[in-house]
């Protein structure tokens, strides 16, 4: 798949969840009193748990059964009385496929640069609308955030003649990640193997330590921090060797903070101990963090897993670095990204 195929691909799927969005909004009230949601199960013992359908105000529950991964797939259902032809008169550049037999709304592809404005001018009004607020607050995430990613997406496209071609495909990735991130609750509308690149990317993502990405986000705040110092970088390599010691300082300071907080975590829970076996296997662990403090960072304590403390984490940093592309414009110079 080329670069452009790629951007197209992504956006697509974010134009259909933007206006499957706002197709439920202008129907606000109507939608919350008709819409279903009717759950499939992973096993018998879990339909039995939850086994009916689901009206839209009880949306979070749903979200819930999902996180927790008894649900295997949630659809929608959505009633015929929900104005398709009044919606597709109003814009007519959007087409809405609207049938009981699909868990979503499919839209056809605006059909030139007019329309992708035109689609992206309307999503805007809406997004301090009231109606707009709840629904967002009901998806854990605004219209807004797909708007934005829609945005950068064209403006990549765009700019496919003017920036190296692999710095184009990692801030491509980088939004695809953002968009999982976002944890969307319809995705892969009417692209099946990008619904299962977007499934494996969340399994990874549950596998992962969670500590990886704050400490990433410290580094990134250090890079901005620092620039607006000294000046940007020359590519990914020269901004984390120029600033690794302070890069180890932090991760040093956090790294204490994170086992400092495990040993009051522990001290508190050795008070409800229901025996004496229980209490010392508590006091063991707090013992073996109190004298990892005592010796020099890296920390080595079992069962807590402190990333980025390897020989070669500088690496591992630059790699990841690299990978987000056009999002690196503001600590590294423009030479760095054209062709």
């Amino acid at each position: 798949m080329d670069v452009k195929d790629k951007i197209e691909e992504l956006e697509y799927e974010i134009i259909n969840h933007c206006i499957s969005c706002f197709y439920i909004l202008i129907h606000h009230e109507q939608t919350m009193q008709n819409m279903k949601y009717e759950l499939i199960f992973k096993s018998e013992k879990d339909k039995k748990k939850f086994d009916y359908l689901l009206n839209f105000q009880e949306k979070e529950l749903v979200y819930q059964l999902i996180k927790e991964e008894c649900v295997v797939e949630c659809m929608k259902i959505f009633p015929e009385t929900l104005g398709v032809k009044k919606f597709e008169a109003l814009y007519p550049f959007l087409k809405i496929s609207n049938k009981n037999e699909i868990p979503h709304l499919k839209v056809d592809r605006p059909r030139n640069e007019a329309n992708y404005f035109q689609t992206i001018g309307i999503l805007k009004k809406y997004i301090d609308n009231e109606s707009c607020k709840k629904i967002s607050h009901m998806y854990g995430y605004s219209l807004g955030y797909l708007i934005e990613m829609l945005i950068v997406l064209n403006h990549l496209k765009n700019s496919i003649p003017k920036y190296k071609t692999q710095i184009i495909s990692s801030t491509v990735d980088s939004v695809f990640n953002d968009y999982i991130n976002l944890n969307p609750w319809v995705y892969g509308i009417d692209n099946p193997a990008l619904k299962v690149r977007i499934n494996k990317a969340r399994a990874a993502q549950k596998s992962a330590n969670p500590l990886i990405d704050v400490k990433y986000k410290i580094m990134k705040n250090i890079l901005n921090n620092e620039v607006e110092k000294h000046g940007k970088w020359e590519n990914p390599h020269q901004a984390v060797i120029k600033n690794l010691d302070l890069i180890y300082e932090k991760f040093k300071d956090f790294d204490k903070k994170i086992l400092e907080d495990k040993v009051v975590e522990l001290k508190s829970e050795i008070k409800n101990c229901s025996s004496e076996v229980e209490r010392d296997n508590f006091l063991s662990k707090v013992d073996s963090i109190n004298r990892a403090l005592k010796k020099n960072h890296p920390y080595d304590v079992e069962d807590i897993n402190l990333p980025y403390n390897t020989l070669d984490f500088d690496r591992i940093l630059i790699k990841r670095l690299r990978g987000e592309g056009l999002k690196l414009k503001r600590i590294l110079v423009d030479e760095y990204f054209l062709k």
